[in-house]
């Protein structure tokens, strides 16, 4: 399937292997079954009978899945907006005890597919495990954002309504029993160290280059075009394509830029 890689579909090619993969699907390993459902999805090849074979075969063999499988696996039906609950249910069981072997990329890839999926019970058992999980394994302390703001932002968004809702809950529960048995929350822990990680990063460097286009325009000169380039090798470096809309609303408007119609949590 290494043609995922490359972003080429030639479509005889595509098909051939999709016949022959449902023909032989009782053969497949769980590293066999992750990868072509991997492929096809990188491929934007929406091929059903090939997925449900494979959604099928997967929960045979659910126990053989690996952290790296479980994810591919998941993020593959997610990026085909396939809706198996079965499968879904199947790889979060497994997914727990195995917790410690996901690192980062695979923590925010799976929690990313549950939550577009909107399988939130599922999700919930796996988010209070990986929670502190995520930062250790995430951090390296000698570089700053090295090469996981994705990561870090597709972990954060996925998980950010689910402890939000959970915490609301909680302070409701607390007010009418006039209590407060927490101090410290997951989600303001969590968001304090995305804050140190990437956001803070970010907003300097956006700042930094709303100044130099507000002196260049004032006064010339080419720190507006420094600036700009500092942006750029940064967001290749730490890798952010995106910052997601709650974060890029909180983030824009440190700088003087107001999103219309922000969302509500």
């Amino acid at each position: 399937m290494g043609v995922s890689q490359t972003g080429l579909w030639p479509k005889p090619l595509i098909e051939a292997i999709s016949v022959a993969s449902l023909q032989r699907i009782s053969e497949f390993n769980a590293v066999d079954l992750a990868n072509t459902a991997w492929a096809f999805s990188s491929l934007s090849k929406q091929d059903l009978p090939l997925i449900h074979s494979i959604a099928s075969a997967s929960r045979r063999i659910i126990s053989d899945l690996s952290a790296q499988n479980m994810t591919n696996l998941a993020w593959a039906f997610a990026r085909f907006a396939v809706h198996d609950l079965p499968l879904m249910d199947a790889i979060a069981a497994p997914a727990l005890p195995k917790i410690f072997e996901f690192d980062a990329q695979n923590l925010a890839c799976t929690v990313w597919a549950y939550d577009l999926l909107t399988y939130t019970d599922a999700l919930k058992p796996f988010i209070e495990r990986s929670v502190e999980l995520f930062f250790d394994v995430v951090t390296d302390d000698s570089a700053v954002c090295a090469h996981d703001g994705m990561s870090w932002l597709d972990f954060v968004t996925a998980v950010r309504p689910v402890l939000l809702q959970e915490e609301q809950q909680e302070e409701q529960q607390e007010k009418e029993e006039a209590s407060s048995t927490r101090s410290r929350r997951p989600l303001a822990l969590l968001e304090e160290r995305l804050e140190e990680h990437v956001l803070g990063p970010v907003r300097a460097r956006l700042s930094r280059l709303a100044q130099s286009r507000r002196s260049s325009a004032a006064i010339g000169g080419d720190g507006e075009e420094d600036a700009l380039q500092s942006w750029q090798d940064f967001v290749v470096y730490a890798n952010i394509p995106y910052l997601g809309m709650h974060y890029s609303v909180d983030v824009l408007a440190g700088v003087g830029i107001v999103m219309r119609g922000p969302p509500t949590c």
